[in-house]
């Protein structure tokens, strides 16, 4: 399975407002997730599957684009 797509402004707007990376749920899901925030819990699947955006990013759970 590809990584999802996500815009640009999308992902300035979540490394800025510190909105964390579900990779369960394959979005931005999970607030006040700073850049040292590890395995932090969903708060929509339930999962410990949230990471901070940047590090998602670095991991290839999402891309940049469309």
């Amino acid at each position: 399975m590809r990584p999802p797509k996500v815009c640009r402004q999308a992902y300035l707007e979540a490394v800025r407002d510190l909105i964390g990376w579900c990779k369960a749920c394959r979005a931005f899901t999970t607030p006040d997730v700073d850049s040292a925030s590890r395995r932090r819990t969903c708060p929509v699947c339930k999962k410990r599957t949230v990471a901070p955006a940047e590090n998602a990013l670095l991991y290839g759970h999402f891309q940049i684009g469309g």
